[in-house]
């Protein structure tokens, strides 16, 4: 089963989204509060096995500093310009489709009119 963290930039609310769409999902917000640094994030994704989703891609966008790995990968999810309730749609959509294998070493930019993805080895 995939598995999920979503970082707190994201509305709470989408875990449980995820989670009645069959997804295992949790907010960063429900095991480890708020406040929490980058570093802090990447970490409670890797121990968890969890591949982790968040807007932030100044950061998480780069494979250098967080690496995908073996078992997880990194979602960003930029659509500045959608409502909340497009993003989370369009990010339910897109999960429910897709595979382990597709995830796991990648790094996915999900944009409103394309996907990108790099595969780190």
């Amino acid at each position: 089963m995939l598995r999920f963290l979503l970082d707190e930039n994201l509305p709470v609310w989408l875990a449980g989204d995820l989670r009645k769409s069959g997804l295992d999902a949790v907010d960063v917000r429900e095991i480890a509060g708020t406040g929490l640094e980058d570093d802090e994030v990447y970490r409670l994704a890797l121990r968890g096995r969890r591949h982790l989703i968040s807007t932030n891609y100044k950061d998480f966008g780069n494979p250098l500093r967080y690496s995908p790995m073996r078992q997880t990968g990194i979602v960003i999810v930029r659509m500045p310009k959608c409502s909340v309730r497009t993003v989370a749609d369009h990010l339910v959509r897109f999960l429910t489709g897709v595979e382990q294998s597709e995830l796991s070493r990648t790094l996915i930019i999900l944009e409103p009119s394309r996907l990108r993805r790099r595969r780190v080895t």
